[in-house]
């Protein structure tokens, strides 16, 4: 039963337990409905399953959303921080076999992140 299953789904995300873990058959739309909770957890759910490309292509769209409006300017190292990050475990998805995807754009962006990072780093001293 569709109810039971987010029931316990919902409890697990209260408690911080991996719900991308959890077997059942409505997981994925659980986690697709909460994505704007917590986004990464859909990214979680493919690389746990081994579904390299859709986790690659996760990984990637939520490194490159825009800022939520509203949103405090006041982190901005955090922000580049958590960008590079999934960055990077997009470039591992794509680097798992069959997951068909270049690593080579990937690797581009984390090195532009990281010049950003730099750049932001200079003008604070």
């Amino acid at each position: 039963d569709e109810l039971f299953h987010f029931c316990i789904l919902k409890w697990m995300m209260q408690r911080e337990l991996p719900v991308y873990r959890y077997d059942s058959p409505y997981v994925r739309g659980f986690l697709e409905s909460s994505a704007r909770e917590q986004p990464e957890l859909l990214c979680r759910y493919y690389q746990h399953r081994g579904r390299w490309t859709e986790a690659c292509d996760a990984y990637l769209a939520l490194a490159r959303r825009p800022r939520p409006q509203g949103a405090a300017a006041a982190q901005p190292q955090r922000d580049s921080e958590e960008r590079l990050v999934l960055l990077q475990s997009a470039a591992l998805c794509a680097r798992m076999p069959g997951s068909g995807r270049r690593i080579e754009p990937i690797v581009q962006a984390i090195e532009e992140e990281m010049r950003r990072q730099r750049a932001a780093l200079q003008q604070n001293f």
